[in-house]
């Protein structure tokens, strides 16, 4: 089995489809409470005759938003309403195309909580422009009370039985093993840093320690040292993964452990990063990463798995490995129940779990 594909998801990355809108969803999910209006931003513009063209925008938008994967997000929605209406200036856009907006955005994607999403992405541009809108401040209102009762109504409806979680898994498993037995028949792909070892080292992380978010790994070096605070890096020395840049990196970083085994394959990456596409290059965000992980693997993505991950370790009830998993995630055990044990409907017998050393 060939499991290194070819993808473009370096060709339109900033042009999402429907078929990446889940993948989308995750993403944006952890950011919302930080999209959603607050009357105490600062604006920095204030000018309504003022010509703002995109790049200038962008570069507004990147001295506002210091986190990748958020400016990431937020650049998705301005791009998207910008190649939509193809008006170049983006104050004149924004002011004279309030209603147009939402109800572009409304038509084009179907859940309340993408089009919530965007409605955020959007009203950010409005607020660094100091211009107001009462319009999409209220709309945006509207989808929060929206998403939030949809969310409990659907919450049990979207549980899915605990044995297709431990499936996905074993699946996974499956994957991994092969790159590994691929690996025993041809050490070059271990000494060369082939992306099947790449992979192996990926789904090894994965597997046995936690699914990190795409965007704590898809640019994480692996090096010999701590020289650098800036970046994700895992220390073969000290025998470290060190996540400095991560959603509550305002804690600090997140160092998590590694075991012998694990360094031993990981070794002849030194100086080169974790995982890079088939040409070597970093992926240029989360989503393209995202993409190539479901191409590979194409019965499930990477969320699936950390969903199903969740949801074994839930189940299995061991404090110790649900508080690690806290830890790795970066997630409370609230939650990791609400949003992320996804698998744990019984077929018989349904019984409340109880948490236990």
């Amino acid at each position: 089995m060939n499991l290194i594909v070819e993808t473009k998801e370096e060709v339109k990355e900033d042009e999402p489809k429907e078929e990446t809108k889940e993948t989308l969803e995750e993403e944006t999910k952890e950011e919302i409470k930080e999209d959603e209006p607050k009357e105490e931003e600062k604006e920095i513009i204030d000018d309504p005759n003022k010509i703002i063209l995109l790049e200038e925008m962008t570069k507004i938008l990147k001295e506002q938003i210091p986190k990748k994967n958020t400016f990431d997000n937020y650049y998705r929605c301005l791009i998207d309403v910008y190649n939509h209406f193809k008006l170049t200036d983006i104050n004149a856009l924004l002011r004279t195309n309030e209603a147009e907006i939402i109800h572009y955005i409304e038509n084009k994607y179907e859940k309340s909580l993408t089009i919530k999403s965007k409605l955020c992405g959007i009203y950010k541009c409005y607020k660094v422009l100091n211009i107001t809108s009462d319009l999409f401040k209220n709309k945006i209102e509207e989808y929060k009370y929206k998403t939030e009762t949809q969310r409990d109504k659907e919450k049990d409806m979207n549980k899915k039985d605990t044995d297709e979680g431990n499936k996905l898994i074993e699946q996974f498993k499956k994957h991994y093993n092969e790159l590994e037995q691929k690996i025993k028949n041809n050490l070059l792909l271990l000494s060369e840093w082939k992306q099947e070892a790449q992979l192996f080292c990926l789904l090894k992380l994965y597997l046995e320690y936690g699914v990190l978010r795409s965007s704590e790994i898809i640019d994480c070096l692996i090096t010999d040292n701590d020289d650098n605070d800036k970046i994700n890096y895992i220390n073969i020395k000290s025998k470290k993964l060190v996540i400095n840049i991560h959603k509550n990196d305002k804690k600090g970083p997140k160092i998590i452990e590694l075991d012998n085994e694990f360094l031993k394959y990981i070794k002849p990456g030194l100086d080169k990063y974790l995982i890079c596409n088939k040409n070597g290059l970093l992926y240029k965000s989360s989503s393209s990463f995202a993409k190539f992980f479901k191409n590979t693997f194409s019965e499930y993505n990477v969320y699936d798995l950390r969903r199903a991950i969740c949801s074994r370790t839930i189940e299995e009830g061991i404090t110790s490995k649900i508080k690690k998993l806290e830890y790795i995630h970066g997630h409370t055990i609230g939650v990791m129940l609400e949003f992320y044990n996804v698998y744990s409907k019984k077929q018989e017998n349904n019984k409340e779990i109880v948490i236990g050393i």
